[in-house]
């Protein structure tokens, strides 16, 4: 699931049979929305907590509670819930690929108790059910990342640090988590945290013998969002938390989807290049597009829906570009198809309509060839660069020079062996380029 360009998260949410939880009634706005990234290249989740210190505390009416039941913390969190379809709950003895983007923003401010961004929870049952299994936290310490896990009450509900990181390298950066959990008493959990720009693996932990369970409960539900304490106040503000590409699988006999093949680019008009490529997959997410301006560093340059099999990109400076495509899904990635390759050099388009005498009988132009020349607006009037092209029988054609620049004056000169060169009557300025 990604984000549309409605930018009404709820409704898109529970379009894809998910749930949520958020302060609205409380504080009266909303506090999921969509928006455009400009890294990611699409539109994305925004998870909202407002906190502002000094004003009212809990009471303030503009900083967030949790669903207006807890005062001591805040919660905007998406779930899976008793609504959603089983295949997506949890359920004893299942096994779930959970995939999906997050950026935290370089300003985050943690603090010391718990700020969860993701969280494995009992979804139902009376004994044992408001801890989490597992947790990926963000916390006010050296090694502020932390995976938490609770073992259940009858082992003494002990929080332990299964694996901590330094935070630094998440802050300001798209990440991909990819997490496998088997669900029971002797269940399995492993995670995978990457770089979204060069895939870089940031944290990695696995284990395969782990209590993934609560007496009592029927499934156990992912939550993606921003819950956190108020204890600390004194360290927290106002977050915005991005999210996107949320996928979920459920089974042991889910597989990678087949590499895409035949990739080509192609020029449009309007700086544009056009990749398409052959699908040979059923079971992909969405397509990811790496993109390279020397061929060697590669990184993410957007992504596509499942079933797509053509993008256009908008390019502006001279250079040959480099693009690879891939599948994927909740399990993980194809390889990269082939590699293409375009060149692409900045122009300024002329459109010309010239009647040419002798060759026009008042309706239409015989079609001719001509050179259309650029020059200086200034003594001697030196010469910039000239084009051949044709004139079409309605004494239109198409010129395009890559020497010329933007906001510059040129006499425009056009040649024909049936004519004498004819100049235009004042310099001409171009506004923009192609």
């Amino acid at each position: 699931m990604d984000a549309d360009n409605t930018g009404n998260a709820y409704s898109r949410i529970t379009s894809k049979l998910f749930n949520y939880e958020v302060p609205d009634c409380w504080h009266n706005v909303v506090h999921m929305t969509e928006g455009w990234d400009s890294s990611l290249n699409k539109n994305v989740f925004l998870f909202n907590l407002h906190w502002t210190n000094g004003i009212g505390g809990t009471s303030s009416p503009v900083n967030d509670n949790d669903r207006c039941i807890n005062y001591d913390r805040q919660r905007t969190e998406m779930k899976v819930d008793a609504g959603s379809p089983a295949y997506m709950q949890g359920q004893n003895g299942d096994t779930h690929h959970y995939r999906w983007k997050f950026k935290v923003d370089s300003s985050f401010q943690t603090e010391t108790s718990f700020t969860h961004v993701h969280q494995l929870k009992a979804g139902d049952g009376t004994f044992d059910t408001d801890n989490p299994l597992i947790t990926i936290s963000l916390i006010k310490s050296s090694k502020g990342l932390q995976l938490r896990y609770i073992s259940t009450s009858e082992t003494g509900s002990i929080t332990t640090h299964l694996k901590d990181a330094v935070l630094a390298p998440f802050l300001g950066n798209w990440v991909e988590v990819y997490e496998t959990v088997t669900y029971g008493n002797t269940g399995s959990y492993s995670v995978t945290i990457k770089k979204v720009s060069d895939e870089t693996v940031l944290f990695t932990y696995t284990n395969n013998n782990i209590w993934l369970w609560r007496t009592g409960i029927t499934y156990v539900r992912p939550k993606w969002g921003l819950y956190r304490s108020l204890i600390d106040s004194a360290d927290i503000k106002s977050e915005t938390v991005k999210f996107a590409d949320f996928a979920l699988v459920e089974g042991t006999t889910s597989t990678i989807p087949a590499a895409p093949g035949n990739l080509t680019a192609s020029a449009l008009s309007g700086s544009k290049i056009k990749l398409t490529w052959t699908g040979n997959s059923t079971n992909e997410d969405q397509f990811r597009i790496d993109r390279s301006i020397d061929g060697t560093t590669w990184a993410y340059y957007t992504s596509t829906a499942k079933n797509s099999n053509t993008f256009t990109d908008s390019v502006t400076t001279t250079n040959t570009y480099y693009y690879r495509v891939r599948t994927e899904n909740a399990v993980g990635n194809s390889a990269f198809s082939n590699t293409v390759s375009y060149y692409y050099i900045q122009s300024i388009q002329l459109s010309l309509t010239a009647l040419i005498e002798g060759l026009y009988n008042g309706s239409t132009m015989v079609p001719d060839t001509v050179t259309v020349e650029l020059h200086n607006s200034t003594s001697p009037y030196a010469l910039v660069e000239s084009q051949k092209g044709l004139l079409n029988s309605a004494g239109f054609g198409t010129f395009y020079f890559t020497v010329a620049v933007i906001n510059t004056p040129y006499y425009i000169v056009v040649k024909s062996v049936n004519t004498i060169e004819t100049w235009s009557a004042t310099p001409q300025t171009f506004t923009s380029s192609h």
